[in-house]
């Protein structure tokens, strides 16, 4: 980069994914790019998300095949990245094994969407995969990573059905309609050293809420989730 741009040789120290604007950002937002921010912008940022918003419920339509229809004032949640151990999405699964905390879950409005490929050689996140598409039919387990099998059976909950969702054959085509049609993205990782995804710019320049904390990871961990279900409806209603 330096040799191509002699203005900023030794300056820079790091190098930071971004993204391509015109294939992640929806037209109608890109149009409010630079414009002044009034209220008829902000209905068109709304009008626009929930026209996206229908989008990614046809998707989950059709990817999934939910046995009871998708309700679209509820707030869905998604969590798209390839699932391995240094993009680890524990705690969600960590909170859905813990009886009260899948109280308050199921108990509030929001709808967990998951969608991602593992590396073909990481079991980890092979492991990580199958424990959340039990989850999408109400199983709750803990996969072993060596053997892929079921190591312990915890719990069904039948109510888990129709708001988990596990999208696994995820490509480039329906990603931005994740991106762009979630109520809030975020990151379900308990590591303190989680890299902040670059890929989140995808639902940030399209005016949906981020949950992460300034390292990238959930800015609340296990002892706290009573109260991040909560949290999260009141950011994105706002």
């Amino acid at each position: 980069v330096e040799d191509l741009y002699k203005d900023y040789a030794g300056k820079i120290k790091g190098i930071v994914n971004g993204i391509y604007l015109p294939h992640w950002q929806r037209e109608a937002m890109a149009r409010l790019v630079g414009q002044a921010y009034n209220e008829q912008h902000v209905k068109t940022m709304s009008d626009e998300h929930q026209v996206a918003k229908q989008a990614m419920l046809d998707l989950i339509r059709r990817e999934c095949k939910p046995e009871k229809p998708l309700n679209p004032t509820r707030l869905y949640s998604a969590e798209v990245r390839r699932k391995q151990a240094f993009k680890a999405a524990d705690t969600f699964h960590e909170a859905m094994i813990d009886p009260a905390l899948r109280e308050e879950y199921l108990n509030s409005r929001m709808v967990q969407v998951f969608a991602g490929k593992p590396h073909i050689s990481d079991p980890w996140g092979k492991a990580r995969i199958k424990e959340l598409q039990a989850l999408a039919n109400g199983d709750i387990v803990r996969i072993n990573k060596k053997t892929l099998q079921v190591e312990e059976y915890i719990a069904h909950d039948e109510r888990l059905k129709g708001r988990v969702f596990y999208i696994l054959n995820l490509h480039v085509g329906m990603a931005d309609v994740l991106f762009q049609g979630a109520d809030v993205a975020d990151m379900w990782s308990q590591l303190r050293t989680e890299a902040s995804a670059t890929g989140y710019m995808k639902s940030l320049v399209n005016a949906v809420v981020i949950w992460v904390s300034k390292t990238g990871g959930p800015l609340e961990h296990m002892g706290d989730l009573r109260d991040l279900w909560a949290a999260l409806e009141d950011a994105a209603l706002r």
